[in-house]
């Protein structure tokens, strides 16, 4: 091997199975370790992967602009304290060390729960809780923040913001590392952390939101206000799933999605939001849960809907809570972003959906309880659902549902996706 040229062994590295494979052959010699360091190894490695592909379940190529090679989700108990569970939906990494223990310990004590914050691609906001003998003493408002990438095992540490307001929103946004075009471009991966903090709790419609924002251009917080055109509900707002589009980030609220840029920060300090408004909703139609994310690079709304029936038609047929007729899931994307235009893409009634266990199914029904922990980030007809204290996957092109797994109930669940190359991380300037 310490014959072969340098073009041979890029074309072999490239043909590895993922992007581990190909960082763990840094260790064999020098030469490799230079040539794998080469930002044009990577590029390159990301194009073969990209303009190959694979096969899906309908032994079709994926279509060359769908970058992520497979998504997976952590899991967390409701307390933070508990080990954070991995699922990952590609079997290239069900060997990844999902632990986390490479961050560093509180003051150099014995390891500690790390408590997930946030996560954007395949990298994760976390902190480092103290260990319980320190309970007793005065703690630091904030405990140490890091930004970490499972994958890769980097991790930079972050200044710790100071703040006596409980801040209800969190969110980590990272340019992607790659762009797609003629060629791959790689970047240098800006990313900022946000909190954010209700003002005032005498009115529940405001139409702004005081912010701290760190990114790694000044590596500093700084405060800022979120300016919205119209006055919103912040306390209905699903911080939790808030999501990256174009490297703005995004909140539901009762009155549409929030967007704001990070980066675009007036010289006064403030940041004008823009809010895109739902579809409205068939008036015979009752929402019972919906979901916003990404999929596809177009915001994607996902809804659970009853049909409510007439009284002519109730005297007809009486609705009963088995009757899956009534019940359906409807995939709306946003087809302009400035205008707010949004298409419904698909419609799929329940009882058109083929099951492996129709327990799962009866129980959907029965309980009207589900919980959409994503949307297949390349895909948007691939849901991952929580029900009860299993992990179900429904595919609304196929009509099918399946169990992946259970899982324990009651815990905090966060999406993860994982680009063609782990993201690498870049250092705050300080």
């Amino acid at each position: 091997m310490d014959s072969l040229a340098d073009d041979l062994l890029v074309e072999i590295f490239c043909r590895l199975p993922c992007a581990e494979a190909v960082i763990t052959c840094k260790c064999v010699c020098k030469q490799w370790l230079s040539l794998i360091s080469k930002p044009q190894l990577v590029a390159r490695f990301i194009a073969h992967n990209l303009n190959n592909g694979h096969i899906n379940s309908n032994n079709k190529k994926k279509h060359r602009n769908e970058e992520l090679s497979s998504f997976t989700y952590i899991d967390q108990g409701e307390n933070e304290d508990g080990n954070i569970f991995f699922f990952p939906t590609s079997p290239v990494f069900t060997s990844l060390d999902t632990t986390l223990d490479f961050i560093p310990s509180y003051e150099n004590t014995a390891k500690s729960p790390v408590k997930i914050r946030s996560k954007c691609s395949d990298l994760i906001l976390c902190s480092r809780l103290p260990p319980e003998e320190f309970s007793s003493r005065v703690l630091p408002e904030e405990p140490d923040l890091y930004i970490c990438n499972p994958r890769s095992k980097q991790w930079i540490q972050l200044p710790t913001p100071s703040h006596k307001e409980h801040h209800c929103l969190t969110c980590f946004t990272c340019d992607p590392y790659y762009e797609t075009g003629s060629s791959i471009s790689l970047s240098t991966c800006r990313y900022s952390v946000c909190y954010g903090f209700v003002v005032s709790r005498s009115s529940s419609r405001v139409n702004q939101l005081e912010m701290k924002i760190l990114s790694s251009e000044t590596g500093v917080w700084k405060k800022a206000v979120l300016l919205s055109p119209k006055f919103v509900n912040f306390w209905s707002a699903k911080f939790r799933d808030c999501f990256t589009y174009n490297g703005m980030v995004h909140f539901c609220t009762d009155d549409g999605i929030i967007g704001f840029d990070t980066y675009n920060v007036s010289a006064d300090g403030f940041i004008h939001g823009r809010v895109i408004q739902l579809p409205l909703h068939d008036g015979s139609n009752q929402c019972g849960g919906e979901y916003v994310g990404v999929s596809g690079g177009k915001i994607v709304l996902l809804v659970y809907c009853r049909c409510l029936m007439s009284q002519q038609q109730q005297q007809q047929q009486q609705p009963q809570p088995d009757n899956t007729d009534v019940y359906s899931l409807r995939v709306w994307e946003l087809k302009g972003y400035e205008t707010g235009e949004w298409l419904m893409t698909r419609i799929v009634h329940l009882n058109d959906l083929v099951v492996e266990d129709s327990e799962i199914f009866e129980s959907l029904v029965r309980r009207y309880r589900w919980n959409l922990l994503m949307i297949h980030p390349n895909d948007a007809d691939v849901l991952l659902l929580i029900l009860g204290e299993r992990m179900v996957e429904c595919n609304l092109r196929e009509k099918t549902w399946k169990s992946i797994c259970s899982i324990p109930s009651s815990r905090k669940r966060l999406g993860l996706v994982f680009p063609w190359w782990p993201t690498p991380l870049k250092q705050l300037p300080w």
